[in-house]
This record gives C-alpha cells, sequence and structure tokens, in this order.
C-alpha cells in the first residue's frame, strides 16, 4: 500500500539544470552524499561550518540520504530544552496573571479599584473564577506554542513536524489502543501515589508538591463548569500544546542530536517533568514514550495530539463519572483487577506490533528509505522522490490484537456491570 507524501511548499521546489544536483532535504553545508548511501549522524551544530562530506559506507544500508545547498533547523539542544520547559511554566503563569487582572478590572468599579486590597482581591479572584483562570492559561500556552514553534523552526515547520492527515488505518490503531493504554497509565498512577505517600511519611517537607496534583485541581473543576468547557481545558488544549513544545520542537532537537532512542528518553522526561507533581511525572513516563512511539509510527504531529486528546478526554470522563471502574482509571485510590491489567497490557503490546509493521516509510524506486542525514520523524521534501509505503500485517498478527482487545473489553464491561 503506498501513497505520495504530501506536498511541501515550504521547501525549495524548482528544477535545477541538466546535469545540477537536485536540492533536497537540508542536512548540512558541505554534504554530497548520494541516494543510497548512509550519511553520518549530526552531533553539534558547532561542526557545521567544517563540516566535510564522509567517505561512502562499502556497502548500501539501505537508508537514502540527499544533499542540499540550504541548512536545516534541528530544533533544541538539550540547554535550549530545559529554557523551553522553563517556558512552558512562565507562559502559563503569565497567561493565568492576565486572567486575574481581566477578571478584576471588568467585575470592579473604578471607585472600588482605587480602594482594593490587592490580595485580598486577588484570592477572591482565584477562588471565584478558578475554571476563567485555568482557562486563559491553557489558551495563552496553546497560542504561544504554535508562534513559537513555528518561529523556531521556520518556514519548513510544516514538513519538519508532520503537519499532515494521518492515514484511516492510523487513526483506528490509536482509537483501539487509547483505553488499555489508558488503564495501564491509570494503575500504574496507584502504585507511584501510594509510593509518593510512602514518601512524605518519611520526608514530609515532599508534601509541598501535593499542591500540584492535577487531578485534584480538575476534579475540583468539575463542579464548577460544564464538561464542555472543561474538555476544552483540560483534553483539547494541553493536546495541541504540549505535543507541539515536546514531541514537534523539544523531541526533534534531541533526537537530531542524541539519536531516537536517547532523544525519546529525554524528551519524555522533560515532558513528565511538566506536569510537576513527582507521583503523576512518573506515572507519565510510559505514556509518554508511547505517544512518542505512535509519532514515530505516523510520521504525523496528529498522532500525538490525537492519543494525547484522547486519554486527558477519557480522564476528564473518569473524574466526572460515578462508576467504580472509571475513578479507579483517574482517581490514585484502588488497583485495576488483574485481568483487566493483564489483557491490557497485552493489547498495548499486539497494537503496537501491528503498527510497527504498519508505519509510514518513504522510499524511492529502490526501495530505499529516505533519511535526511540525521536521526529524525521529518517528513522528505517535495522535490525528492519517493514515496510513502506501508507493509500489510499478516493475518496471525491482527488475530492476536482481535483476541486482546475481546479479552481486554469483556473483562472492562463485566467489572463495570457488576
Amino acid at each position: 500500500m503506498s501513497d505520495r507524501p504530501p506536498s511541501d511548499r515550504d521547501s525549495p521546489e524548482s528544477t535545477p539544470p541538466a546535469g545540477e544536483t537536485p536540492p533536497l532535504d537540508p542536512v548540512s553545508s558541505g554534504s554530497s552524499e548520494t541516494p543510497g548511501e548512509s550519511a553520518s549522524p549530526l552531533h553539534s551544530t558547532a561542526d557545521d561550518a567544517s563540516c566535510q562530506t564522509p567517505p561512502p559506507p562499502e556497502e548500501p544500508t539501505g537508508r537514502a540520504t540527499f544533499p542540499t545547498a540550504r541548512r536545516v533547523r534541528l530544533g533544541p539542544g538539550l540547554l535550549e530544552s530545559l529554557i523551553w520547559l522553563l517556558g512552558v511554566f512562565v507562559v502559563q503563569f503569565a497567561a493565568a496573571a492576565v486572567t486575574v487582572l481581566v477578571a478584576l478590572f471588568s467585575h470592579l468599579t473604578p471607585d472600588e479599584l482605587a480602594n482594593i486590597d490587592i490580595e485580598k482581591a486577588v484570592t477572591e479572584a482565584v477562588e471565584t473564577y478558578s475554571v476563567e483562570i485555568v482557562g486563559g492559561s491553557i489558551l495563552g500556552f496553546v497560542l504561544v506554542a504554535i508562534l513559537a514553534t513555528f518561529l523556531r523552526l521556520g518556514r519548513s515547520t510544516r514538513r519538519l513536524i508532520g503537519l499532515r492527515p494521518m492515514p484511516s488505518i492510523h487513526v483506528v490503531q490509536i482509537l483501539l489502543v487509547m483505553l488499555p493504554l489508558a488503564i495501564l497509565s491509570g494503575t500504574l498512577h496507584v502504585y507511584t501515589t501510594q509510593f509518593w505517600d510512602w514518601l512524605i511519611h518519611q520526608v514530609p517537607w515532599f508534601a509541598q508538591f501535593d499542591s500540584f496534583q492535577t487531578i485534584e485541581m480538575v476534579s475540583e473543576l468539575v463542579d464548577r463548569s460544564s464538561l464542555a468547557l472543561l474538555f476544552m481545558v483540560v483534553a483539547v488544549g494541553p493536546a495541541i500544546g504540549e505535543e507541539l513544545v515536546f514531541r514537534g520542537v523539544i523531541g526533534r532537537g534531541l533526537i537530531a542530536r542524541f539519536n531516537l532512542l536517547p532523544g525519546v528518553m529525554l524528551t519524555t522526561v522533560l515532558f513528565a517533568a511538566a506536569h510537576v507533581h513527582p507521583a503523576h511525572a512518573l506515572a507519565l513516563i510510559p505514556l509518554g514514550l508511547f505517544i512518542h512511539f505512535v509519532y514515530y509510527t505516523t510520521r504525523s504531529i496528529y498522532g500525538p495530539i490525537f492519543l494525547h486528546l484522547l486519554n486527558n478526554s477519557w480522564a476528564l470522563f473518569a473524574l466526572a463519572s460515578n462508576t467504580e471502574i472509571d475513578e479507579a482509571a483517574a482517581i490514585p485510590d484502588q488497583v485495576m483487577p488483574p485481568q483487566i491489567v493483564a489483557t491490557a497490557s497485552l493489547s498495548i503490546i499486539f497494537v503496537a506490533s501491528w503498527m510497527w509493521v504498519s508505519r509510514s516509510r518513504f522510499v524511492n524506486a529502490a526501495g530505499e528509505e529516505w533519511s535526511p542525514g540525521y536521526d529524525s520523524l521529518e517528513l522528505p521534501p517535495a522535490n525528492v522522490d519517493v514515496i510513502e509505503a506501508r507493509h500489510t500485517p499478516s493475518q496471525w498478527q491482527l488475530s492476536l490484537v482481535a483476541v486482546a482487545l475481546m479479552s481486554f473489553y469483556a473483562f472492562f464491561l463485566g467489572v463495570i456491570g457488576g
């Protein structure tokens, strides 16, 4: 099954004169590799000025790299990634502060403002307009995240982060894996919270982190607002903003510099750290890794955004529901039954294997997979002669997926009905 990659209007598309090497994907100045040769990964942007063309390998590696005269923006290194993480906190705090000021000035008369007790007024505003403040914080973060992403990666941002629709098969896979993944993440949260409670008894100073417990904050908002508004604040906003920042920008830079697995691990740790509370952050690491796996297999930023959206939506639904199974999936007070945990784990493994087989790859006429010369999840430029290819899984693989999912939902529905 194959499709041509989407057009990239951000990349050079002019046809060079005969005899010249076509300018294809940006790597670094001085690169002159031919299709079928494997490029050396970029270890540091400081080496660009003195970069020499590496000798070709003795045998083709099956990954084709292409030269260009224009240099690509790799994205942040580790230090800049830490600055981006700090920026996430700063932007959300600033947006929340602006929302508080707007609430104050829009509901107080000039005489009241002249005699205002700032500390008391801010405290009352936070209690009265908690949903609006959280919403303003998230809205500000999303807007800044979109702007910062395009400013950081430049005019080729859409191609570099994979801003393109997902194939329908990937949408189906994400829908199938969402609930087992959410259940397993919720169960892990139970254990990390239990460990955190034990740690607080040993070191009471750690209790101050409990004020950053996101789940408890959202639980308080459920009774004060409609689910539609909370859906935008808790599910849609964080899914867009966090995936653009962490998977789209930070992940791109770290993977390019440290290679795929170390880059994904570093990105996931920073993503977890953005959620502040240690128990919550630790429980998010497996989820963050799987979200990045979805990004790898779909080669579309919409993949991680969609899975993140579904996961947060489930957590919100669980908090608003009164059923035992929903509360257990989102609130750390009890462990899921072992048969649900086991079948959820198997479902994730088998769906992941299916996603790996059907992952999007870009290959040339010789069957060589396209690469920009460094580890990356970006799309090839429009003037690269490749097609998008996906393998079809075997019948036994699909059978394992079906059996695991049916077993999971049978146990899951049984607990709900019981």
